[in-house]
């Protein structure tokens, strides 16, 4: 069981930073003048799509605990569309003659941290703990 649910949480991790991923894209190339208004929207809509999967199967709790493959299925879809999302906005981004940014994930933990982390340092993401971006391949 404990394979199981660890296969799960590594698929949620790679699945949750692909839609972070998509989303930092999005927002970069709704940032871009000339975008194509048409194919951002199809990449927000295809995001919903990829986060609330992920948001699902957070919510859920069980890492695949009652049914293992269609939690797979779950965030292997969210992990395809993260990416599909990742795309087409990146396109949109050159085709309006811009050079889209990278977003490893390292750099989606250092933008979250900087989002997140109060000034008071008592609530949101605590400096001091390591992220595992590293260990997603």
């Amino acid at each position: 069981m404990i394979n199981i649910q660890d296969r799960v949480n590594h698929n949620f991790t790679k699945a949750g930073y692909a839609v972070a991923e998509a989303a930092l894209t999005i927002e970069a190339a709704l940032k871009t003048p000339g975008i194509d208004k048409d194919l951002i929207s199809k990449a927000q809509h295809t995001y919903e799509q990829a986060y609330l999967r992920v948001t699902f199967i957070g919510a859920e709790n069980s890492m695949g605990f009652h049914n293992p493959p269609e939690a797979m299925r779950i965030l292997t879809d969210a992990l395809a569309q993260g990416k599909e999302v990742t795309g087409m906005a990146r396109d949109a981004m050159y085709k309006a003659g811009v050079t889209p940014p990278d977003f490893s994930p390292d750099k989606i933990d250092r933008i979250v941290r900087e989002r997140f982390t109060t000034k008071d340092g008592k609530t949101g993401f605590r400096p001091d703990v390591p992220r595992k971006a590293a260990t997603l391949d």
